[in-house]
């Protein structure tokens, strides 16, 4: 199973703020994770999940999966599946045939997958900015660059693959 981290962070580690902004949107990195993650199988954790607006949820054309130690956030028609550990999540992926799962946020969840992560799918926004929920460290020991697209002018996404876990890459664009 390919777990891939996916973010847009700004110069000093910032990816949102407070519980249920992003702190930094743009249209052409939205269009582009929604290529990169349709017909995936995609992790988010509750407050991520309740920033996304009603009319946009579940994320269409994925299989969505809400990372939560609540015993309900929604009633059951949500149209994501209820996973109480990142472990969790990983198996409900792969009992629905999926072989990558996309960590799409919050900071927790971020922080949890990290240690077994496999690649880092970042957009590099080159700016620091406003917000309180930070991504955690890139360690350039642990993580090699595998290559590296410019986005527009203020941005760049790059992808990352661990260093010691060798597998299967998704290709970049």
């Amino acid at each position: 199973m390919l777990l891939i981290l996916m973010a847009a962070v700004g110069e000093n580690s910032v990816i949102g703020k407070g519980p249920h902004a992003l702190a930094w949107r743009n249209p052409t990195d939205m269009a582009r994770l929604k290529r990169v993650t349709s017909g995936e199988a995609v992790a988010v954790g509750r407050h991520t999940w309740e920033s996304i607006p009603k009319k946009h949820r579940p994320l269409s054309n994925r299989l969505n999966i809400v990372v939560t130690s609540r015993s309900a956030i929604e009633p059951p028609n949500t149209g994501a599946l209820l996973a109480r550990s990142l472990r969790d999540a990983v198996g409900i992926a792969e009992e629905h045939g999926h072989r990558s799962l996309y960590i799409l946020g919050g900071a927790q969840l971020y922080a949890a997958a990290m240690p077994f992560a496999t690649h880092l799918d970042i957009t590099h926004v080159d700016q620091a900015l406003d917000g309180d929920k930070l991504l955690p460290p890139i360690d350039p020991t642990i993580w090699a660059l595998e290559c590296e697209t410019p986005g527009g002018k203020a941005f760049r996404w790059v992808r990352y693959k661990r260093r010691e876990k060798h597998g299967e890459t998704p290709h970049c664009d």
